[in-house]
């Protein structure tokens, strides 16, 4: 019987392992790196007039953030749980190279926009993108993003109906200036 608490430590051992890998990637899964190539996955063009192509593995299962570059200036996209307006703690971090960007030019600001899925009741989910959009920015100032920079704006064109979902319930966080 000696045994018996050896082994118990190895199976708690091989538990903590497992949750501790499934954390990183789910971690690792959430910001993807910037590579350059717009991330922007809807039918409508962006606000700045360059059109985006979907790109799938850029979007993550529910609440995310993934940060890419348009027209060589960092962008953020916030992707949401259905329903919510949660920011997702990735932010922080994902943030990074627009705060460093903004610092390095006085003159830009950020626009905030925010786009949800067409399906359900048009009146709430132009409410639940106005929240979103409105928790971006406050999560944005809280990062140090003083608020005359962070401006909420109204997207050029609404989600169409061929757009994925998961794709729409989304915050765009671009660099005007």
């Amino acid at each position: 019987m000696g045994w018996l608490p050896w082994l118990l430590l190895l199976l708690l051992l091989a538990v903590l392992l497992f949750f501790g890998l499934r954390y990183c990637s789910k971690q690792d899964a959430a910001v993807a790196p910037a590579t350059g190539e717009p991330a922007i996955s809807e039918t409508a063009a962006p606000a700045d007039g360059t059109a985006g192509t979907a790109t799938a593995a850029a979007i993550p299962e529910g609440a995310g953030v993934v940060a890419e570059e348009r027209a060589g200036k960092p962008m953020l996209t916030v992707y949401f749980d259905t329903g919510k307006s949660d920011v997702s703690n990735d932010l922080t971090t994902a943030a990074a190279s627009v705060k460093a960007y903004v610092d390095g030019n006085p003159g830009a600001t950020l626009a905030v926009s925010g786009y949800n899925d067409p399906t359900g009741n048009a009146a709430a989910n132009a409410e639940l993108s106005k929240n979103r959009a409105q928790s971006v920015k406050a999560a944005l100032e809280k990062l140090g993003f003083a608020a005359d920079k962070v401006v909420l704006e109204k997207p050029a064109e609404t989600t169409t109906t061929g757009t994925d979902n998961a794709a729409a319930r989304r915050v765009e966080v671009t660099v005007k200036g």
